[in-house]
């Protein structure tokens, strides 16, 4: 049997450690204790004026308090630095890309604390902006560009698309600028294409823009070919191939001048001989060329043709002569006149002689000896000049030989 003041002494011993323990069995039943983490959530990558949420949802601990604090970058207002989820407009920067560094610090209900960062990395937006180009008004027929290079963005990509008008064909519709042939009209007298420009950026940001091609009907141009000068006689080719227009036809007039014939009033090319201008030392003939397209459409163009004269030569054989057989003859072509003449001599008749410069204004011969029964003979010769612009003349001359007197009998005396 146990003494009365041992089990008083249990008893004491007992009631104070119930006292003691008992809090800390209801602690331990009441809080769990949770590992004190803080996590301020994951580095992003945003756009100036995005708006961006902090995440602090991660952390963990006991009772946990949250405090967000940027300590670098351009400045930006957190909605609630005491939020697990804070939010704040990301601000411009200057640079291409900017790091905002922000701080979360957790404690938990006693007064532990743990800190993270994350980093949000501010890129400048470049909004994409589609410029189709200006509006255009061109002919029909013609190649006209669509240009869309004035358009900005972040690595943006090109789609051309014809939304209304004449349809037609772009080449390069995936490109900044993209061409096509306008198309003919018949009855309009002019018709208006419609195009869009849809640009996307490396984000998938996209923008769109319309431009207007008014085509209005092309008209002829008629093109009479440059001036010219030519020689009188010349023969002479107008030419009006450099006209332009829709299925034109041609139409050649001569406006002014000595009158010609003109070969083909229809053609492209007509031709003409120049005409002989008399003493005159130049003269000038004027043609008009209309064209006419499939429309009905006309333009005019003229050319001058100038004919300058050519001074044609004039040959001078010198005048016909009687000499003595085996004499020396000398022809004389120096009557002759024209510019730079050269001079060509040839027998047309009469016994063969030998000429002894034939191409000289004053070739010589040996007169032939004549035959018995002959009392004379004649022989003819041409002379042809030609001046510097190639023009010829030619004119004869005779030389009449005699029998020569043989031996001279003096009668002196009756034997």
């Amino acid at each position: 049997m146990l003494k009365k003041k041992t089990v008083l002494q249990f008893i004491f011993c007992l009631s104070a450690f119930l006292v003691i323990s008992f809090p800390l069995i209801l602690y331990a039943q009441g809080d769990t204790q949770i590992t004190l983490k803080a996590d301020a959530g994951d580095d992003q990558k945003v756009y100036e004026g995005d708006e961006v949420t902090l995440d602090g949802s991660g952390s963990t601990g006991n009772e946990i308090t949250y405090q967000w604090t940027q300590i670098d970058g351009e400045m930006a207002g957190l909605s609630d630095p005491n939020a697990e989820r804070p939010i704040f407009t990301a601000p411009d920067i200057d640079d291409d890309e900017e790091s905002l560094i922000f701080q979360l610090r957790i404690t938990d209900n006693t007064d532990l604390t743990k800190k993270d960062t994350c980093i949000i990395e501010v890129v400048k937006k470049i909004i994409p902006n589609a410029n189709a180009g200006s509006d255009q008004t061109v002919y029909e027929g013609t190649t006209v560009t669509l240009d869309g290079s004035r358009s900005t963005g972040n690595e943006i990509t090109y789609e051309w698309t014809q939304i209304d008008g004449e349809p037609v064909i772009l080449s390069n519709p995936n490109e900044a600028n993209a061409t096509f042939t306008s198309p003919y009209i018949d009855e309009a007298e002019e018709e208006s294409l419609i195009f869009q420009l849809t640009i996307t950026d490396k984000d998938g940001l996209t923008d769109t823009d319309v431009c207007a091609i008014k085509i209005i009907k092309n008209p002829p141009h008629a093109n009479a070919g440059p001036d010219k000068t030519i020689n009188e006689e010349e023969t002479v080719t107008l030419d009006g191939s450099d006209s332009t227009g829709n299925e034109i036809t041609y139409q050649w007039r001569q406006t002014a001048g000595l009158s010609v014939t003109l070969s083909d009033l229809n053609s492209d090319t007509p031709s003409f001989t120049a005409p002989d201008i008399g003493d005159d030392e130049e003269k000038s003939l004027t043609f008009e060329l209309t064209v006419t397209d499939k429309n009905s459409l006309e333009d005019t163009d003229t050319c001058v043709v100038k004919v300058k004269g050519q001074d044609t030569p004039t040959a001078d054989a010198g005048p016909d002569k009687t000499v003595d057989e085996g004499n020396t003859v000398t022809l004389d072509g120096s009557g002759s006149v024209g510019d730079e003449l050269t001079y060509k001599w040839r027998q047309t008749a009469g016994t063969s002689v030998s000429l002894s410069e034939s191409d000289t204004d004053k070739p010589t011969f040996t007169a032939p000896y004549i035959d018995d029964e002959d009392d004379d003979e004649s022989l003819t010769f041409e002379l042809t000049v030609t001046n510097k612009n190639n023009l010829k003349d030619t004119d004869t001359c005779v030389i009449r030989v005699e029998k020569g007197t043989g031996w001279c009998f003096i009668k002196t005396a009756e034997w």
